[in-house]
């Protein structure tokens, strides 16, 4: 199967793309599904014309050479016999230059033809947006016609009408011509009615067109009518150039090379440059599937639209046209990775899916920028033609071959990560499963990555459900994490006071990795050697993969550890239920892949039109926008499946599709209460999972806080626009909302629903009863930049640009609570903290005097006695192949007493 889709990508996946492309640009201007079908139509009859009517001169000087061989190829087949009939006819072959393959050439319309209908085809016959849009007497686009019904049988007349119309077209092109041609012609439209007689109307309609501009072009070119001297023009150049005469064999492979160039640039150069920034990012864990197979259908995209395609339309060409075109793609090659080079190259962090976090802006200066060095290309092209045509081809030929090694090469190391980063170590095959006991004393530790502290106080005020849920718990709001991204936030609530960045610098002959590693063995290891049972759920960066490495904790006894957000406790079905089935290729990588190659080497006036919002003018996205805006059918709001991986969203309140990675996240706390097995017996059991679905904002349907394919929050968030804690604080959630204010609810949104898919789970164990002899610490490594509170903003400078920019301290404000043995009631505590006290909390009364198994130091809070605790910010959070042994250049900062008062907080320099 895998063959076969290449092979479809190489030949088919060009055009189809084209004809999404074009589809989508077409709807944006004309904003209705059947205008841009006519639009489309137009624009692809009037782009391959050319390449049509090449063919059509090559058709006729072939019927021109047969009608001129054709009396002594019957004198050679009445007179001769055997061996001798086949010399005398290969002789006089050679004699007149005519091969036998040259027979082909009297079908190159059709065989243009046949995957462009395979094309077209595959594209409008599962198009979504034409479900259920009308055209005059058609009531849907997206159905068969049935325009009549004749005792009860239906009968779609739109495809009677395009063989009508291919029939008429078909008698005046073959008038003049060979029965046995005519004969093909008529076959060839009976076959199409065949075909399409039960195809969507839309797809109908479409073919219908290009009949009729087809009518039209043979009337043009057959009959005697006001343009007859245009007729006679085009004809007469045809058969000027009827025996297509050969670019000279160094043109020709110049030409060659360019579009190998171009196909590897666009479709392995760019987009391996994004996997290799961090693959494991790219492995999809529920299949473990490698990007490389993306990578791999990209470059069949490139190579099948600049090699292949390209190609035809080379091979097709005039001299003077492959002159022009020759002159072109070279122009291509230089302006291509000037563009890729140069232009784009901080467009800010970017997801899997190939999109930003912000839309990239084209200035002025960009554009000016950007044309003088078009031009500059241009003159440079000009003057290696004229006068070093030898080298220019040498340069392509050590291109291409620098690109494909270098291909070669990215791939080899892409494969190597990921490999490392497939899950590996204990229990890889087993089901996750969590072990608490009845008797014993469970302790559980669930680091919500991302999970903001300050907003616990509106959640529960907005939903007291959750209060109740949160029965037990103290909350401590003044806690303070030691970094503001994973790698650096997560050691010391995983290890301890010993893993803050500080302490791991003084260690600066030890790598990162093994640092890391240690400080995720601590608790496991003391857990272990006191006679509990151990279970691990996805620990962050083991191994300092972005996949944890699970054989870190091969060697400590009685433990388990799975790879939970896998996809595999995604409950796809109920947010797909009643889902049409799509058209477009969203979820296709490897087109996303080659249209970011496009997008990262167009001009820059371009790039906008190709990154299409970072839908890259997928049709599924399209009919998602038309369901945003409001103006799409009930058709356009059931959404495809493929619209699983992403969630679409023109504001903060209305959305389509899913976020792939809180789906999956957030289906493993929802199936908790699956998952955990209550025995009876008295063996403590320590449970620790980490969990992303804090850490992957999208809208969610409020105020159930639940995923779905389409929501629309608009009434109430409108009701809802300042959120308060009952004590006097408030949130505003303006209705215009930046980027920041944007950000700001749909973290919101993501929190409350992590927090009231584990207070399920929370229920469930006070069912079984064990939720008195456990004990349930939530935290996270670090918060999120919201900027709630101006107070707690100040300047900063960058340590990779040095430019300066608003930084909220309360990144660094991380969520705190913690559920002890027997305790009651919901309490909040002011007692400074960080999330180091995490171990120390864990430990509490369950281990006497713990101390480190690896350094011998006590675990307590005695840290705490500093004056001061020092804060990094540390803006690598790519853990992926590091050999660092200190965090590098970054901001520090001190403070003490309230995190959440700025004046505590002090500024200590770069280093």
């Amino acid at each position: 199967m895998v063959v076969l889709d290449l092979l479809y990508k190489l030949l088919i996946g060009p055009l189809q793309l084209f004809f999404e492309v074009l589809f989508t640009i077409a709807y944006r201007m004309v904003g209705d599904p059947a205008l841009a079908i006519v639009v489309l139509s137009l624009a692809m009859n009037f782009l391959v014309l050319p390449l049509y009517r090449r063919a059509d001169a090559v058709q006729e000087a072939q019927r021109e050479q047969a009608m001129r061989m054709k009396p002594w190829n019957d004198h050679i087949k009445r007179t001769f016999k055997g061996d001798e009939r086949f010399m005398m006819q290969q002789a006089y072959n050679r004699e007149n230059g005519y091969k036998p393959t040259d027979a082909l050439k009297g079908s190159v319309s059709l065989l243009l033809e046949i995957p462009f209908f395979i094309a077209a085809y595959q594209f409008l016959s599962h198009l979504q947006l034409l479900n259920g849009v009308p055209l005059g007497p058609i009531a849907d686009l997206g159905a068969p016609d049935a325009l009549l019904n004749l005792g009860g049988i239906s009968i779609n007349v739109l495809p009677i009408v395009m063989t009508a119309i291919n029939l008429v077209s078909a008698a005046i092109y073959m008038k003049g011509m060979p029965a046995s041609n005519k004969i093909q012609m008529y076959g060839v439209a009976a076959i199409f009615l065949v075909l399409l007689y039960n195809s969507p109307a839309g797809l109908v309609f479409y073919w219908t067109l290009n009949n009729l501009f087809s009518l039209v072009k043979n009337i043009l070119y057959k009959t005697g009518s006001p343009f007859a001297a245009l007729k006679a023009r085009l004809v007469s150049g045809n058969r000027d150039h009827a025996r297509i005469r050969e670019a000279t064999r160094k043109d020709d492979r110049t030409f060659l090379l360019a579009c190998m160039f171009m196909a590897l640039l666009t479709g392995a150069i760019v987009p391996a440059s994004v996997v290799s920034a961090s693959p494991a990012e790219f492995v999809d864990l529920a299949s473990n599937r490698s990007p490389l197979w993306d990578l791999a259908g990209s470059l069949a995209l490139g190579v099948g639209t600049f090699v292949i395609w390209f190609g035809v339309f080379y091979r097709l060409a005039t001299p003077r046209g492959r002159t022009v075109f020759l002159a072109f793609m070279l122009f291509l090659c230089v302006a291509s990775v000037a563009n890729f080079l140069l232009f784009g190259t901080d467009l800010g962090t970017m997801s899997p899916q190939l999109e930003y976090d912000t839309q990239p802006v084209v200035t002025p200066v960009q554009v000016g920028a950007n044309i003088a060095v078009l031009a500059g290309a241009a003159v440079l092209v000009g003057i290696l033609w004229r006068y070093q045509k030898g080298a220019l081809r040498i340069a392509l030929a050590c291109l291409c071959l620098a690109a494909g090694v270098g291909v070669a090469v990215t791939a080899g190391n892409i494969q190597a990560t990921v490999a490392a980063n497939l899950p590996t170590g204990k229990d890889l095959t087993d089901a996750p499963r969590v072990t608490l006991s009845k008797e014993g004393q469970n302790v559980v530790v669930i680091m919500l990555d991302r999970a903001v502290g300050t907003y616990l106080p509106y959640l529960m005020h907005e939903r007291p459900d959750l209060k109740e849920k949160l029965d037990g718990f103290t909350y401590y709001p003044n806690t303070v994490s030691y970094g503001a991204f994973t790698n650096t936030g997560i050691p010391a609530l995983f290890g301890g006071s010993e893993y803050r960045p500080e302490q791991l610098n003084e260690r600066s002959s030890e790598l990162l990795r093994d640092k890391h590693n240690e400080s995720l063995q601590v608790l496991p290891k003391i857990f272990s050697d006191h006679g509990f049972g151990v279970t691990l759920f996805d620990p962050s960066y083991a191994n300092y993969q972005w996949t944890p490495d699970l054989s870190v904790f091969d060697d400590i006894p009685n433990t388990k550890a799975y790879i939970t957000m896998d996809g595999s406790f995604t409950d796809n079905e109920s947010l797909t239920k009643g889902v049409h089935g799509g058209g477009g290729t969203q979820s296709d990588p490897a087109r996303t892949f080659f249209c970011h190659g496009l997008f990262k080497t167009a001009p820059v006036v371009l790039q906008p039109l190709i990154y299409s919002s970072g839908t890259y003018n997928s049709a599924t996205a399209l009919s998602a926008a038309n369901a945003l805006s409001g103006n799409g059918t009930d058709a356009d709001r059931e959404v495809t499946a493929e619209m699983l991986v992403k969630q679409l969203r023109n504001d903060a309140h209305v959305g389509v599709g899913v976020d792939m990675y809180f789906t999956r996240a957030y289906g493993v706390l929802k199936s908790m209460p699956q998952i955990t097995d209550i025995v009876d017996d008295d063996q403590g059991q320590y449970f620790l999972m980490t969990n992303d679905s804090a850490h992957q904002p999208m809208i969610l349907v409020e105020p159930s806080y639940e995923p779905a394919l389409w929501t629309d929050n608009t009434v109430y968030d409108e009701e809802h626009r300042v959120r308060t804690d009952g004590a006097g604080g408030a949130i505003e959630f303006p209705e215009e909302s930046g980027d920041r204010e944007y950000s700001r609810l749909l973290h919101y949104e993501v929190n409350m629903a992590s927090l009231l898919a584990l207070g399920e789970w929370f229920d469930y164990l006070r069912e079984q009863g064990v939720w008195d002899n456990t004990r349930v610490i939530i935290c996270s490594d670090h918060s999120r930049q919201l900027w709630t509170e101006p107070d707690m903003t100040i300047d900063a400078v960058s340590v990779v640009d040095h430019e300066h920019w608003d930084l909220d301290l309360l990144v660094f404000n991380c969520l705190f609570m913690v559920k002890d043995f027997g305790a009651q009631g919901f309490t909040v505590d002011e007692s400074f903290m960080t999330n180091a006290d995490t171990p120390v909390m864990a430990l509490k009364d369950v281990v006497e005097h713990p101390v480190n198994p690896f350094t011998g130091g006590r675990i307590d809070s005695s840290y705490k006695d500093e004056p001061e605790q020092r804060i990094l910010y540390y803006p690598y959070w790519d853990v992926e192949g590091s050999t660092d042994k200190t965090f590098g250049a970054g901001l520090w900062y001190s403070v003490r007493d309230d995190v959440r008062v700025r004046k505590n907080w002090e500024y200590l320099g770069t280093y």
